[in-house]
């Protein structure tokens, strides 16, 4: 019979038949009809057998051994086992599926929430900074996930603390602070029982003192700097050498000795615990009178040339005596609680007195007039710096708070931020540059002495996302801006808002150099080329091979370049080399206005000026510390601007080379004080500096006076240029932006 009936008397299909028969009894049907009979079962049993295994689903002999077929015939004898596993497996994949699906979620949302919390956080310090809420901003931004905390809570960070630098030489609170003439040196005392001499250009710590076996009350330098004066707890008045830190007791009184410095250099006055005031003759010890004031905790001060002292007490009353004969001569009266600290003008015509009930009282000594009374503060005012030429004065005390204020008005003009802890001392360096306050927690911080009064301009400037920006031109018009980032790529772009206008592909290009008519462009390439490009059309006009330049100038007649090969070359318009020299590390290049004169800064800090004719110097000194990272010329020839590695800026007179003004420990950025660009402004009586810290800083040439700072860029500024004709400045940094900055109108 056929398939068909076959199928029809087994009640089923052809194609099923076919499958039922296809498997273990096809191949053993095959096993017993083989054409070589050693292949055949040897026996009838065996082909019994063989069925036998077939119908109770068992591995037969007539296939092959292998694993798969083993598998399979299992499965096929407990089926119903085999589908259940198959069953909980698939159920646990689902349930491992769906909850790897939930996690995912749980993960996405917790991200999101984390990321939410960051930026109220963020929000939320924003608002306090803008409140003078600095406790409220540091609690926010402390708060906001460690992880996440990027450029912008950096620079919240950098305006809730202003200071430039940070030391901690004391475990305790530090009670008096006192700066050499130079400003070059700090020293301290602490509730811990020490005194500290610190190097703050340096960051280096000297000498340490102690421990004295007593608090250090006051501090007052020798007039020859030789010795520190320390008025300790215990009444005792120490003289302490300031080369080896030995010390000897000068005289003793009844505990807390304050001590004041009489102009003449030769006697001091020291007030006591109990009121009493003794003067002092130095370096002998000798008592050369006393006084007993009207309230405990004396603290004196001398007033018109040494022939007056002034003497605040625990009554709140300041006693004025005749310096030599100690016959009080008249009170000021005003303060309701212990006078802190007493605080003269340069010009020793105002008198400045903190006290306990809150308040700084500022008199005129002339007239023995209450000028004003500042009640900025919410807590003891500890101490307090006047200035009467900048009509302004600084205070600190118990509420944490560094003020600036309007020394005739009282007006807040501004908060420093920086302490965390109650601030007690300030002093300030000789030179007026900087501010030092000690805060209770044993740290010092240093401040810019006009940290506060510097406007900070945050207004949202166009930019252009690019890579890193390598060079950076203003045409001499101010129609275009060209730069060269790191991709090679050369792009002109529109100053009103920094869309490009043209592109140029010049492969490794890396610097750049406008000529002063501004018709073409010299482009150095890596690693041996010069390319001419005319910027109207943005097409190379002209290639030299062979070159090697780091740097480069153009001017009128041709390009200077300083090679690899340590040369520096004067190419002319074709080219051909005119003239060569050899200069070791170059640095950084750029020609006068006029294009006679070509200055170069070198790896060892060494600043030229060269005749761009002949390539001579005509004058050449050591004026950084490290490396010469960028130069400027003004407009008029007459200064040359430079920045170095060691952070500090110059400003230098182009024709002899003598320092005019020198910028110190203008930004600091992850322990890096490194100034990296620097450009003139407006004809020259203004230089921008930009750096590590990813500020620009405006500050006035002649006096060194900061007058703005630009914020914006989050890496390091690189680049800075002036728009001469639209009265703007164009900024590169590191972070891959071009910024175009409108300055303020109003800067004085």
């Amino acid at each position: 019979p056929d398939a068909s009936a076959l199928a029809n008397q087994r009640r089923t299909s052809p194609k099923a038949l076919r499958r039922a028969l296809r498997g273990d009894l096809e191949t053993i049907v095959m096993r017993a009809m083989h054409r070589d009979p050693e292949r055949r079962y040897s026996s009838a049993e065996q082909l019994s057998e063989d069925l036998e295994r077939h119908l109770c689903r068992e591995p037969v002999m007539a296939r092959p051994d292998t694993l798969g077929y083993r598998v399979n015939t299992l499965v096929r004898r407990h089926r119903a086992a085999v589908l259940a596993m198959v069953a909980i497996l698939l159920a646990l994949t689902a349930g491992l599926v769906g909850t790897t699906a939930q996690y995912r979620r749980a993960e996405v949302a917790l991200t999101q929430a984390e990321w939410v919390a960051y930026t109220a956080s963020l929000s939320a310090a924003e608002a306090a900074l803008r409140a003078d809420q600095p406790g409220e901003a540091r609690r926010q931004l402390w708060g906001a996930p460690e992880h996440l905390r990027g450029w912008e809570w950096q620079h919240l960070l950098g305006r809730l603390d202003q200071s430039r630098v940070s030391l901690a030489p004391h475990e305790r609170g530090i009670t008096a602070l006192a700066f050499n003439k130079a400003g070059t040196r700090l020293w301290s005392g602490s509730l811990d029982e020490h005194v500290v001499l610190y190097d703050v250009t340096s960051d280096r710590h000297l000498l340490k003192i102690g421990p004295l076996e007593s608090s250090v009350e006051s501090l007052v330098l020798t007039q020859d700097e030789r010795f520190v004066i320390a008025g300790l707890g215990d009444g005792r008045v120490l003289m302490c050498s300031a080369e080896n830190g030995s010390w000897s007791v000068l005289t003793k009184g009844d505990g807390w000795a304050q001590v004041a410095m009489h102009p003449s250099g030769e006697r001091i006055a020291v007030g006591y615990f109990y009121g009493k005031v003794s003067l002092i003759e130095i370096p002998g010890g000798e008592e050369v009178g006393q006084v007993q004031t009207g309230g405990g905790l004396a603290t004196p001060v001398y007033l018109k040339q040494g022939s007056e002292l002034a003497v605040g007490n625990s009554s709140g009353v300041i006693e004025v005596y005749d310096a030599e004969s100690l016959v009080k001569v008249s009170e000021l009266r005003g303060h309701t609680k212990r006078i802190m600290q007493l605080s003269l003008s340069e010009d020793a015509t105002i008198l400045a007195s903190c006290s306990m009930d809150q308040t700084v009282r500022v008199w005129d000594l002339p007239s023995g007039d209450l000028k004003m009374v500042f009640r900025g503060h919410q807590a003891t005012v500890a101490s307090v710096l006047l200035s009467e030429q900048e009509g302004l004065a600084i205070s600190s005390g118990a509420d944490r708070k560094l003020l600036r204020w309007d020394l005739h008005t009282g007006a807040v003009k501004g908060r420093i931020n920086g302490h965390q802890a109650d601030v007690f001392s300030l002093a300030r360096s000789g030179d007026g540059a900087t501010l030092a306050a000690g805060g209770w927690d044993g740290r010092i911080l240093l401040f810019d002495w006009l940290a506060a009064e510097v406007p900070t301009h945050f207004v949202r400037a166009p930019s252009l996302q690019r890579p890193r920006v390598t060079a950076l031109e203003i045409d001499p018009f101010g129609r275009w801006i060209t730069c060269v980032s790191e991709l090679g790529d050369l792009v002109k772009l529109n100053p009103e808002d920094l869309t490009p206008m043209a592109y140029a592909s010049v492969p490794y290009a890396r610097e750049l150099s406008t000529a002063p008519s501004g018709d073409w462009l010299a482009v150095a390439v890596q690693p041996s080329g010069i390319e001419i490009v005319n910027p109207e059309t943005m097409t190379i006009s002209d290639t030299w091979k062979g070159f090697d330049a780091l740097k480069l100038a153009a001017f009128e007649d041709g390009v200077l370049i300083a090679c690899a090969d340590d040369s520096l070359r004067l190419l002319s318009r074709s080219g051909e080399i005119l003239r060569a020299r050899e200069i070791a590390s170059v640095t950084s290049l750029t020609m006068s206005r006029d294009g006679k004169r070509v200055v170069v800064g070198q790896g060892d800090g060494s600043l030229s000026l060269l005749r761009t004719t002949t390539l001579v110097d005509h004058w050449k000194q050591p004026i950084h510390t490290g490396r010469v990272n960028d130069v400027a010329v003004d407009s008029s020839n007459r200064w040359i601007a430079s920045v170095g590695e060691e952070g500090a800026a110059l400003v230098v007179d182009l024709e002899t080379g003598e320092i005019k003004r020198r910028f110190d420990n203008l930004t600091t950025a992850g322990g890096t004080p490194s100034l990296l660009a620097v450009s003139f402004l407006a004809g020259g009586e203004r230089v921008a500096i930009g750096g590590a810290d990813q500020i620009v800083r405006l500050l006035e040439t002649r006096t060194g006076r900061e007058v703005l700072r630009l914020n914006g860029h989050v890496g390091r500024i690189l680049k800075i240029a002036e728009n001469p004709v639209q009265g703007s400045l164009v900024t590169g940094s590191l972070d891959g932006s071009i910024r175009s900055w409108g300055l303020p109108s109003d800067l004085p």
